[in-house]
């Protein structure tokens, strides 16, 4: 399998940056389970996993240090991801003569994309014995609303620091980089969304298959892939591409249907819909796996008309930086949470106020 990569040199790079990565993965996923458990474990067998973390649901000083201890690094993680995703996609957009300018909206981005979750952690009410779907609710209207914030930082942005640029190279960065700094925000908010008021066995399920598909596909297409599957994306063809959608498609929907059987994650509102659940998995892992190559083509296609080859050096020169492996996270992101709330919505038959908080 080695043996498909460019040199050794790349197979070092991405061999390191997969180990880091997987490393990265695992440990995310238990800091999210520990602050999230303790919480659905006082629903109705929402989340049985969280037995093994119940400690934190007492009152006494050490598992108060334990959860808050584990919040607050996951706060500066998701912070330094977040900030360092922002920075990479400047560094495209922005000419070095304006870069000492433009660093100052740097934190202004962060803190739009984190707005949501700040926002409605204050607003949610503490003392909720099961989860409720007016909470994720809560967050969409937020969410909408920071958007728009979001989308007049990028106007002042255009306007009052690259005045300078004009012409065509003008036209290509307004509009490739409000193309960016949308699916930046969206996918990372959605990424909250999903990890604090969804289901969150739906964020690592989309993770997963990103991360699956994108490995696969590499794969697949150099050994049997012979049409690229865009002229800006030489490394993607197209059967490799088809073949891994496929195989992510048919292996997670088994894992899905599985663990759902020996509930691993407990039933939830799915409780007594079995086959609902599994026509739902199922039609949703498969549009997950193939909208994560639209995402990754559609990266590429923004790296390319800037004339870049990757976005930075986050995971190494080879390897690229932190949207060159998340690419195609953040659309299916934001799909996923989507639909889950209109699931979810449809389930529970009510979708609550985004204006209460009792």
């Amino acid at each position: 399998m080695f043996s498909l990569w460019f040199s050794n040199q790349e197979r070092k790079e991405r061999t390191k940056h997969c180990f880091w990565l997987f490393a990265f993965f695992i440990g995310l996923s238990i800091l999210l389970i520990c602050w999230t458990a303790p919480i659905l474990a006082d629903g109705k067998g929402s989340f049985p996993l969280s037995k093994v973390f119940s400690f934190l649901k007492s009152k006494d000083a050490g598992s108060k240090t334990f959860k808050y201890l584990g919040l607050s690094v996951l706060v500066f993680i998701s912070f330094i991801f977040v900030y360092k995703s922002i920075l990479e996609i400047f560094s495209l957009v922005t000419p070095p003569t304006q870069w000492r300018r433009a660093k100052r909206y740097l934190f202004l981005f962060t803190a739009l994309a984190l707005a949501p979750l700040l926002c409605c952690t204050l607003v949610v009410a503490k003392d909720d014995k099961e989860w409720k779907i007016s909470n994720a609710t809560q967050y969409f209207f937020f969410q909408f609303y920071f958007f728009i914030a979001n989308r007049i930082g990028w106007r002042f942005f255009i306007k009052f620091l690259l005045p300078e640029i004009t012409g065509e190279s003008s036209l290509v960065i307004k509009k490739i980089g409000g193309k960016l700094t949308r699916q930046h925000y969206l996918g990372w908010t959605a990424f909250f969304l999903l990890a604090f008021y969804l289901p969150i066995w739906a964020l690592l399920l989309v993770v997963a298959i990103a991360l699956f598909n994108n490995s696969f596909s590499f794969l697949f297409g150099r050994k049997v892939g012979t049409t690229r599957l865009s002229e800006y994306s030489p490394t993607k063809t197209l059967e490799g591409s088809i073949f891994a959608s496929f195989l992510a498609w048919i292996c997670f929907s088994v894992l899905a249907i599985s663990f759902f059987k020996a509930k691993w994650f407990g039933h939830g509102n799915f409780a007594g819909k079995e086959i609902h659940f599994f026509i739902f998995a199922v039609l949703l892992i498969g549009a997950i796996s193939f909208l994560t190559n639209w995402g990754d083509c559609t990266f590429s296609l923004c790296k390319r008309a800037l004339g870049y080859k990757n976005f930075g050096r986050l995971f190494g020169t080879q390897v690229g930086g932190f949207w060159d492996r998340f690419d195609s996270l953040a659309f299916p992101l934001f799909f996923t949470s989507i639909v889950f709330w209109i699931v979810l919505a449809i389930i529970k038959k009510e979708v609550g106020s985004p204006f209460s908080s009792k």
